[in-house]
């Protein structure tokens, strides 16, 4: 009984101590204009879902393409979410959807492999994602791009860009020249990407609460960024003119995790991110959520909720028609593994 309460009355002195901390390290996030949320002027139907790979522990970040009449679906396979010199980049193909094989598998000796994204220029898809070395104490990190050649899996395009301790997260496509966007330290900046030696910066963004993740697309003339943070996802907006120069609006979205941003039509973008419904990361509040943004009235609306659960997001989306191809990773509750899930939607819109 004495050494019960004695347990006990340590256990609450340790609660309250914590929690003093926790008060003491409060950081006080700054809330910008926030984008209004709207009623959405389509309807989504789940046409299908499936889980298209589970072989490995941990299966997560996707991206998705159409090139030359098939889908192109990009992941990494690893044991686990950290470190892991184990882990590879898989690429699968498709011609409809629903059959899958296994294209392609990047592995890179003695290093982590993390976050592929696919880069269409000119009619040639580009496979690149970024390494990171763990005997280098600021834990080096490297882009690496591959040419996707249905013929012949992918060939190396540049692999000569000297290590960094930037976090190159996305690499499109602006006015003709690669882009990348990378974080280091919360701060997000835009990096040109010659063909060898290191990407430079471009500019960087002043972007509050703990900025990291991002991903762009241009439309009418402008730029579109969606970024994640510790609090509130950000969509920042720029001229093509000047990208450095950017208008940050809030998004009513917690968090963002793995933003993605595609062009729906002249008037929309689609953006997806692993969502924290109002603000709790408890299992079952944990969403990949998709949004339609429109941007002549400068709102947004949300489209629907994926079937997930806990550890999830990082979609890749295709959009062809009245539907929306989607790849995106989920917690398998039964397995405890992370697996790759697709999923077709049709989106039509009300009173049409």
């Amino acid at each position: 009984m004495k050494l019960f309460f004695k347990t006990m009355v340590f256990s609450q002195a340790l609660g309250l101590l914590f929690l003093l901390a926790g008060c003491g390290k409060e950081k006080p996030w700054i809330d910008l204009p926030e984008i209004p949320l709207v009623e959405s002027e389509y309807i989504c139907e789940v046409l299908d879902s499936a889980i298209v790979y589970h072989t490995a522990p941990y299966n997560a970040f996707t991206d998705l393409a159409f090139y030359d009449g098939s889908f192109y679906l990009t992941f990494r396979s690893a044991r686990e979410h950290g470190f892991d010199s184990t882990s590879s980049i898989k690429t699968m193909r498709s011609r409809d959807f629903i059959r899958w094989s296994e294209f392609s598998n990047n592995l890179e000796k003695g290093l982590d492999v993390r976050d592929p994204k696919f880069l269409l220029e000119r009619d040639q898809l580009y496979l690149n994602y970024t390494t990171i070395n763990p005997n280098i104490p600021i834990n080096k990190k490297q882009l690496r791009i591959f040419k996707i050649d249905t013929g012949d899996k992918t060939s190396l395009f540049s692999g000569n860009y000297k290590s960094s301790d930037i976090w190159y997260w996305y690499t499109g496509i602006f006015q003709n020249e690669k882009l990348s966007m990378g974080y280091k330290d919360n701060h997000v900046a835009y990096y040109q990407v010659p063909q060898s030696s290191i990407p430079y910066p471009k500019c960087a963004l002043d972007l509050p609460n703990s900025a990291s993740e991002a991903r762009f697309v241009t439309s009418q003339n402008r730029m579109y960024s969606a970024i994640r943070t510790k609090y509130k996802g950000i969509l920042a907006v720029s001229d093509l003119s000047n990208i450095c120069t950017a208008k940050l609006w809030q998004l009513p979205v917690y968090q963002l995790g793995g933003p993605n941003i595609t062009v729906f039509d002249e008037n929309h973008l689609l953006i997806s991110g692993r969502e924290l419904l109002e603000n709790n990361n408890s299992g079952k509040n944990v969403k990949t959520s998709l949004f339609l943004f429109n941007t002549k009235r400068n709102t947004i609306s949300k489209l629907l909720e994926l079937p997930s659960f806990a550890d999830n997001g990082y979609a890749g989306h295709v959009i062809k028609n009245d539907t929306i191809f989607v790849s995106y990773y989920d917690l398998h509750v039964p397995t405890g593994k992370a697996v790759i899930k697709t999923a077709r939607i049709k989106i039509v819109k009300k009173h049409a």
